[in-house]
């Protein structure tokens, strides 16, 4: 059995939606299809820094509908991620 991936639901479906945003004007969500593309354009990044299959590396970024494109990227050469934070409460800043 194939695994259920973007890029798998990028070929069964590409027209359908992956993200999808509610808010304001302009927000726009992703389509499988457009997920797949700019998660595999994005995956390059890492992997021409040295970074490969079980690897780890950090996302800093806030809450925005291009954090599953940058989650998705990490995933495609194997790479473990840790989700972070982009803004912290007072409560929890370290002194």
């Amino acid at each position: 059995m194939e695994p259920l991936t973007p890029h798998t639901h990028a070929q069964r479906t590409p027209d359908a939606p992956a993200v999808i945003v509610s808010g304001g004007a302009g927000d726009a969500g992703l389509t499988f299809a457009e997920l797949d593309d700019r998660s595999a354009r994005l995956a390059a990044a890492p992997r021409a820094r040295g970074l490969g299959p079980g690897d780890g590396i950090a996302l800093l970024m806030e809450n925005h509908p291009s954090f599953p494109v940058a989650a998705w990227a990490a995933r495609r050469p194997g790479l473990r991620h840790t989700a972070l934070k982009h803004r912290q409460g007072h409560d929890s800043r370290v002194n």
